[in-house]
């Protein structure tokens, strides 16, 4: 179960980490408009947020103590400025092994699990079962915050990647 949405994962996070690449460490929090997220509020969501998924399924969490209240969804990127902000190496190394545990988490789980509807209120008209969040947190959500950081790239003046 979730092979395709394995595949795009890898896919997807690898477009990421060349999207951050050539990011300075200074701008990675900078925002050319307080609506905009920046590379390390997407960073450090993709991390909490994968880590919700992670702990959802008895798995334990990857992201540090203090990263929900910067990064969870509801956040802003000024939330995720606060002293000592993540550093893109870390912010990195934790996406990584979040979703490294993920896709090993749903490979190993019963998949009576995911015929379960959907835990989540917010996307439950949606994505109606467990197996459809599941899928999005793999696939689109990521890709989603990807397509912010390419945005967010052309608008700080930096050249556009390619997948």
């Amino acid at each position: 179960m979730f092979e395709r949405e394995i595949i795009l994962n890898r896919f997807v996070l690898r477009y990421l980490e060349r999207l951050v690449a050539d990011i300075k460490e200074p701008l990675l929090y900078d925002a050319p408009d307080a609506a905009v997220n920046t590379p390390g509020w997407c960073l450090g969501h993709l991390a909490v947020e994968c880590d919700q998924a992670l702990m959802h399924l008895g798995r334990p969490r990857h992201s540090p103590e203090g990263w929900d209240t910067r990064f969870l969804m509801g956040t802003t990127p000024s939330d995720a400025r606060r002293q000592e902000a993540p550093s893109k190496t870390v912010l990195l190394e934790t996406v990584r092994a979040s979703y490294a545990a993920l896709r090993e988490a749903v490979r190993e789980t019963d998949p009576v699990f995911f015929d379960a509807p959907c835990h989540s209120a917010f996307l439950q008209s949606v994505l109606p079962r467990e197996a459809d969040w599941y899928a999005h947190m793999l696939t689109t959500h990521v890709a989603m915050h990807a397509g912010n950081i390419a945005l967010w790239r052309r608008v700080m003046g930096l050249p556009a990647v390619i997948g």
